[in-house]
């Protein structure tokens, strides 16, 4: 069974990382698919990406999350490549949060000022000035200012809406979760069932994760 988490980044996907991961369940190589979203996240090259998941082992439960499954729209790729597979939806309690804790991290990993482009341009994650083009070039954040808070709150409401709309009769393939909601725990337990031997989200307990 293949488990993709389609929330945004800073919507408590590393967390869920970590939940199946201590469940025994195999986790997709994050850096492996941002490399990969680096080279071939450009028009009519998505489908290298989706041939990388069509390799994976059909037989074993499989979770996914983050770049390049956390990009808006790219989970309609997903879906028509695997309509059978399971789809989870993180979500903050608002778009504000989302923002906040996006911002918050990429000023403590970068401790640069982020909202200078050109300094965002000489950050080195997965290749230089990568988090730069993922803001404008993928994510589609003016060039002048890649951290734009009307265009990014408005992009997480809409791929809220966008996932909610077209999954509203499909129960049996998603799930929307917010991680702040403890009784979310047992609805994704429920919905994924592989009887959780835990019975809280990993960052309730280990500040360590991130989300």
């Amino acid at each position: 069974m293949k488990i993709f988490c389609i929330g945004m980044n800073k919507t408590g996907t590393t967390s869920l990382k970590h939940l199946f991961e201590s469940e025994g369940v195999k986790v997709a190589k994050q850096q492996d698919f941002e490399k990969m979203t680096a080279r071939f996240y450009k028009k009519g090259s998505i489908e290298n990406i989706l041939r990388v998941i069509d390799r994976l082992n059909p037989k074993i439960d499989i979770f996914f999350q983050d770049i390049p499954f956390a990009i808006p729209g790219f989970w309609r790729y997903l879906v028509a490549r695997y309509p059978d597979a399971k789809y989870v939806l993180s979500v903050r309690d608002s778009a504000d949060q989302y923002y906040n804790s996006l911002i918050n991290f990429h000023k403590r990993g970068w401790q640069i000022n982020i909202f200078d482009p050109e300094e965002l341009k000489k950050t080195k994650y997965i290749e230089q000035g990568f988090s730069y083009r993922f803001l404008v070039e993928i994510l589609g954040c003016p060039k002048n200012d890649p951290y734009n808070k009307d265009y990014l709150t408005s992009l997480y409401d809409k791929h809220v809406a966008d996932v909610e709309r077209y999954f509203i009769d499909k129960p049996d393939k998603f799930i929307k979760i917010n991680l702040s909601n403890a009784e979310d725990f047992d609805k994704l337990n429920q919905f994924v069932g592989l009887n959780f031997t835990n019975t809280e989200f990993p960052h309730r307990n280990a500040s360590k994760y991130v989300d």
